[in-house]
C-alpha cells in the first residue's frame, strides 16, 4: 500500500461518501468509506488503521491528497466487495437468489485477499446457485474467472464444480486451449489431461494454429504415449478377483482374454464394428468398452453370448475392472502429456 504519485484521480460514484473516514485508490478511482466497515469480521485493514504513523506525516487514507493504495485491485472488484459489505439483509437475499453477473467472483476474490472471512464463504457458497440459474447460458467466459476464484481460494466444492462443467465445453477448440491454459495456470491435472486428449483429436491443422509451441511439444509428447498405450490395449485386460462360485477360474481367466482381444482387435474387433474412433483415442475407446461390458451384464443378446462361459458374478467383477480401468486413465491422463521442456 503505496501513496500514489499523482493527485488527478475521479471519485467512486457509489462509495465516497461525505461521512467517510478512509480514503482509497484502487486504479485511477478513490473511494471514501468508513473504517469500521472496512474493519469488520477481523479483516485485513483492522490491523492497517491502527498502525502508527510517522511523525509530522499525514495519515495515509485521511484525504484525497495521501489515500490508501490498493495495489493489484480493480475499481470494479473494489465496489463489488464494498457492495457486500454495505448492503441490507434484503439486498443480500435479493441478489442471492436472483444476480445474474460475476459480482460474486469479485467478492470472494477480494474477500480472501482481504481476509473477510464469512463474507468470503457466502460468496463462493453463492456461486454454484447462480450456476444453476444460468445453466443453459454459462458460457466460457463465467467459468475462468469462477474457477480462478475455486483454487484461489481452496473451495473443494466449487473446484469439483468448475472442473466439471469444463469438461462439458471440450468441443470447440476455442474452448478446449481455454482449458488447457486454466489447467496450466492452476495446476488442474484432472481438467489438463482431457482437454490435451480432446486437442489430440482434432488433429495437426487445429494443433498448429491453436497451441503455443511449447503446448504443441506437450500434446506430441501425448500423443506418442497414448499411441503406444492404445497400440497394446487388447493384449492388456484388467485384472479381477474371482469369485467363490466361479466353477472354473483358469477359464475364466482365458475367456476374458479373449472377450477383452476381440472387444479392441484392430482388424473386426468389436469397437471397430460399432462405430468409428480414432486409433488413438484411449477414452474413446475405454468408455465404448465399459458400455460393451454392461451390456453383457445386462444379458443384451447381441452381447451377452460373447461371454456365455464366464460365470456372472465373474463377469460382474471383469465390468467393475474395466470401470477402474476407466477411471485410472482419466486421471493419469495427463500425466502422458507431461512438460518435456
Amino acid at each position: 500500500m503505496l501513496s500514489p504519485s499523482c493527485s488527478i484521480y475521479s471519485r467512486d460514484l457509489d462509495y465516497y461518501f461525505s461521512d467517510g473516514n478512509a480514503v482509497l485508490l484502487v486504479e485511477d478511482t478513490l473511494f471514501k468509506v468508513h473504517r469500521s466497515i472496512l474493519s469488520k469480521d477481523g479483516s485485513t485493514f483492522a490491523n492497517l488503521f491502527v498502525l502508527p504513523t510517522q511523525l509530522g506525516s499525514s495519515e495515509e487514507g485521511n484525504d484525497d491528497r495521501n489515500p490508501i493504495c490498493l495495489q493489484g485491485d480493480t475499481a470494479e472488484q473494489f465496489r463489488a466487495l464494498l457492495w457486500a459489505l454495505y448492503a441490507l439483509p434484503a439486498e443480500i437475499i435479493q441478489f442471492t437468489m436472483f444476480a445474474g453477473d460475476h459480482r460474486f467472483y469479485h467478492i470472494a476474490r477480494l474477500a480472501n485477499k482481504y481476509h473477510f472471512a464469512t463474507t468470503e464463504t457466502w460468496a463462493l457458497e453463492a456461486i454454484p446457485g447462480y450456476f444453476n440459474r444460468i445453466d443453459t447460458q454459462l458460457v466460457v467466459a463465467d467459468l475462468i474467472p469462477a474457477t480462478e476464484v475455486a483454487f484461489l481460494c481452496e473451495h473443494d466444492e466449487l473446484k469439483k464444480l468448475t472442473v466439471s462443467r469444463w469438461k462439458h465445453y471440450l468441443g470447440e477448440p476455442t474452448d478446449i486451449v481455454a482449458a488447457i491454459n486454466i489447467s496450466e495456470k492452476l495446476n488442474i491435472p484432472d481438467l489438463l489431461g482431457e482437454a490435451y486428449h480432446r486437442m489430440m483429436l482434432l488433429g495437426r491443422e487445429v494443433w498448429d494454429s491453436s497451441l503455443t509451441a511449447s503446448q504443441r511439444i506437450r500434446l506430441l509428447s501425448g500423443f506418442y504415449n497414448i499411441y503406444k498405450i492404445c497400440e497394446s490395449l487388447g493384449s492388456n485386460e484388467p485384472k479381477y478377483v474371482h469369485a467363490n462360485s466361479c466353477p472354473n477360474h483358469f477359464q475364466c481367466y482365458n475367456d476374458w482374454t479373449e472377450i477383452w482381444n476381440i472387444i479392441h482387435k484392430s482388424d473386426g474387433g468389436i469397437i471397430e464394428q460399432l462405430m468409428s474412433i480414432q486409433k488413438f483415442d484411449l477414452l474413446g475407446k475405454l468408455m465404448l468398452t465399459e458400455s460393451i461390458m454392461k451390456n453383457m451384464i445386462d444379458d443384451d443378446p447381441s452381447m451377452r453370448r460373447l461371454a456365455a462361459s464366464i460365470a456372472k458374478p465373474c463377469l460382474i467383477r471383469a465390468y467393475e475392472a474395466t470401470q477402474c480401468k476407466l477411471a485410472e486413465t482419466r486421471s493419469n491422463l495427463a500425466n502422458y502429456f507431461a512438460n518435456v521442456e
